[in-house]
C-alpha cells in the first residue's frame, strides 16, 4: 500500500484504468441527476422566466395572447426552440437545452401544435 506523502492516508491508483473507471463513476452519477425536462416543468418554467415579461407586452397582462394566430411569427418548431433559446437568453434564465426543450414542448403543445420535424 502506498501512503499520499502530504496527508500520509493511502494514495489513490492512478492506473489509466482506474482513472476511467473513477470518470465513468462520475458520470453516471452525475446523469442520473440530470434528467430530462418535461412539458409539464417546461410550463412552470415559462411562469417563472417569461410570463412577466410577456404580460407587460400586453393591455391587461394577458401575456399570452403573444401566441394568438393574431400575434404569431413563428411557423416552425425549430423557429419556436429558436425563440424560446433567445428569450431565455435575454432574460439571463440560465437554462439548459433540456429546459429549452421543455419550454419549447410546453408552448407547442398548448399554443402552436407543430408536429414534430416541422
Amino acid at each position: 500500500m502506498r501512503l499520499n506523502p502530504i496527508t500520509g492516508s493511502r494514495a489513490l491508483s492512478s492506473s489509466p484504468r482506474t482513472l476511467l473507471a473513477r470518470w465513468g463513476l462520475i458520470a453516471a452519477l452525475l446523469s442520473s441527476v440530470v434528467s430530462t425536462c418535461h412539458a409539464s416543468d417546461g410550463a412552470a418554467l415559462h411562469r417563472k422566466s417569461c410570463a412577466s415579461c410577456h404580460n407587460g407586452m400586453f393591455p391587461g397582462g394577458d401575456g399570452e395572447m403573444i401566441y394568438s394566430a393574431e400575434f404569431r411569427k413563428i411557423k416552425q418548431l425549430t423557429q419556436l426552440r429558436q425563440r424560446v433559446e433567445t428569450c431565455a437568453s435575454r432574460v439571463n434564465a440560465g437554462w439548459f437545452d433540456e429546459e429549452i426543450d421543455g419550454v419549447t414542448q410546453w408552448l407547442n403543445q398548448r399554443f402552436y401544435r407543430f408536429q414534430s420535424g416541422k
